[in-house]
């Protein structure tokens, strides 16, 4: 197993362009090797994951109206 830097910033901003759908092929390959070996790039994966989801709520959409 290769030894990954701290995961920092920028790590974060390409995690969050592949969730968005704006990663090009060189962000998607590190991203996901990363998130293979690095259990950070992992719990970061599923955090974004939750505020998206958290984010289309219709829960969330109700409450923002008063209903």
């Amino acid at each position: 197993m290769s030894h990954h830097p701290r995961f920092d910033d920028q790590h974060r901003e390409a995690l969050s362009a592949l969730l968005d759908g704006q990663a090009g092929s060189h962000e998607v390959a590190e991203v996901c090797a990363r998130w293979a070996h690095d259990p950070e790039a992992r719990a970061a994966w599923a955090r974004y994951h939750l505020i998206g989801d958290v984010m289309r709520s219709e829960e969330v959409g109700r409450h923002d109206r008063g209903e």
